[in-house]
């Protein structure tokens, strides 16, 4: 069964809700974590992962169209990759760059040196 984007978007609504109404402190650590997974889903490689899957399923698998169809579509799909990469949602950047700095002061903390 093809995984749907609407699918995914309302997954990840859920889980920043979920996220949002953490209300313990001792429930810091999977605060973390949620944040960690939805910087993943929002990132530009998890969004070209679903257009890849969409462009597969319904342009590729497609019986009802033509070789030169698919070949059109591609490259239509090649362009639009090259000339507007997916945006990063304002959102996601932030909490990359909060996750970000928490580990980095956290290493720093304990002497650990942080390579990229």
């Amino acid at each position: 069964m093809p995984v749907k984007k609407q699918d995914v978007h309302r997954a990840l609504q859920l889980l920043e809700e979920y996220r949002r109404n953490l209300t313990d402190a001792d429930s810091e650590e999977l605060r973390e974590a949620l944040t960690k997974a939805i910087v993943a889903i929002r990132s530009r490689l998890f969004q070209a992962l679903l257009d890849i899957h969409d462009f597969y399923s319904y342009t590729l698998e497609s019986n009802a169209k033509t070789t030169e169809t698919k070949t059109e579509e591609t490259l239509h799909l090649a362009e639009k990759w090259e000339n507007h990469p997916p945006p990063v949602p304002a959102e996601t950047a932030q909490l990359a760059a909060k996750s970000l700095d928490a580990r980095v002061n956290s290493n720093t903390a304990s002497n650990v040196q942080v390579k990229f």
